[in-house]
């Protein structure tokens, strides 16, 4: 299956849950790539590829205030 390219004119701040499983990965390379702002919950935040450039939320999708601090932009990054 052929990669799916989406373009928009202003960069988006994204919510993405599972960063570092491959999905997540390719997602968070291409969301960068595009000059996206990623907001990414992890439970293991030393696995996350490319930290610098991602703002990393230590957690668990199960955890609301955790979810809550991802989709909001709120509380501090990690890593």
């Amino acid at each position: 299956m052929a990669p799916v390219s989406i373009r928009v004119s202003d960069p988006l701040q994204i919510a993405l849950f599972g960063p570092t499983g491959g999905t997540g990965q390719r997602l968070t390379a291409q969301a960068i790539d595009a000059d996206h702002k990623i907001h990414a919950l992890t439970r293991s935040p030393e696995k996350l590829q490319r930290k610098r450039e991602v703002r990393v939320i230590e957690g668990n999708v199960l955890d609301s205030e955790a979810v809550k601090t991802a989709v909001l932009n709120r509380g501090t990054a990690a890593g």
